[in-house]
């Protein structure tokens, strides 16, 4: 039986942020299960970076230098700072290396401003398109929102979100919470819990 690929639009799971430890906690479990075909997408990294081979899943960088330099020389400075930052989320690989790799599902996991271009794509709704994004605040942003109506599958980490969205009449949109790696966690001792206030 072949497996499913399952694609991971996120942070670089060997940086050190906390979408990093994310996917890093994420990718190692379900490259533990061997059930899928595992793809990294990461955000932030360059294309053919040597790092990229680290991992025991395939990585590819979403930032291609030549991309970026065809946009800003087709486009005004002004908007050259925009081309850089949607560049590091994928937005300009994205729909590439969907087709390249040839996804039955991908997880766009980041801030909404980082993955609300995966909604837009002609192909968003042939394969299991999820957003799943943290939503921290309130209100909920109006990007979230627009966002939602255009993909059956939008996970908000903060069940207040899912549940503003839910009144909003968005009754596709569900919790679920982002990953951690719970093998460093122990048991603190009666005395050091004295400390904790």
């Amino acid at each position: 039986m072949k497996k499913k690929k399952l694609a991971i639009l996120t942070d670089h799971s060997l940086s050190f942020t906390g979408f990093g430890r994310f996917s890093k906690a994420l990718l190692t479990y379900l490259y533990s299960l061997n059930k899928y075909d595992l793809v990294h997408f990461a955000v932030g990294a360059v294309k053919d970076n040597p790092d990229l081979t680290r991992t025991p899943w395939v990585t590819r960088g979403v930032v291609d230098p030549n991309i970026i330099q065809q946009l800003k020389a087709a486009n005004p400075p002004q908007v050259h700072e925009q081309i850089d930052r949607m560049s590091g989320y994928g937005a300009h690989t994205i729909d590439t290396l969907v087709k390249e790799e040839k996804c039955d599902v991908l997880l766009n996991v980041q801030d909404i401003w980082g993955i609300s271009f995966a909604c837009d794509y002609h192909w968003s709704d042939k394969i299991t398109n999820v957003l799943w994004t943290t939503l921290d605040s309130r209100p909920i942003l109006q990007q979230a929102i627009d966002c939602s109506k255009k993909v059956k599958h939008f996970w908000s980490w903060a069940d207040f979100a899912t549940q503003d969205m839910i009144k909003m009449g968005l009754t596709h949109v569900k919790t679920v919470r982002g990953c951690i790696d719970t093998s460093r966690f122990y048991p603190l001792t009666d005395s050091s819990k004295s400390f904790i206030v």
